[in-house]
């Protein structure tokens, strides 16, 4: 059993990353258009860097604060870019 704090972002991340994936990949719904899917992973993408941020800043004593900023600058401008 896994009970390791530490590997619970990695998990979250991973699972976030999967239904980002699965969104992308799979089949249009019914009535559902390319719009809707993009709105759709427009969310997925912001989640995923709220729960990336979290994670930097749990770890963020470790960085140096301007690699800090940068890192997470730099991972929401390429998140969020389509």
């Amino acid at each position: 059993m896994e009970s390791d704090s530490s590997d619970k972002p990695e998990r979250i991340l991973r699972r976030l990353l999967d239904d980002y994936e699965c969104i992308l990949t799979r089949p249009l719904r019914e009535n559902e258009t390319e719009a809707d899917r993009q709105r759709v992973l427009i969310q997925a993408r912001a989640e995923l860097v709220r729960e990336y941020k979290k994670k930097l800043e749990k770890h963020s004593n470790k960085l140096p604060k301007a690699l800090h900023r940068l890192s997470v600058d730099t991972l929401v401008l390429r998140t969020l870019s389509p």
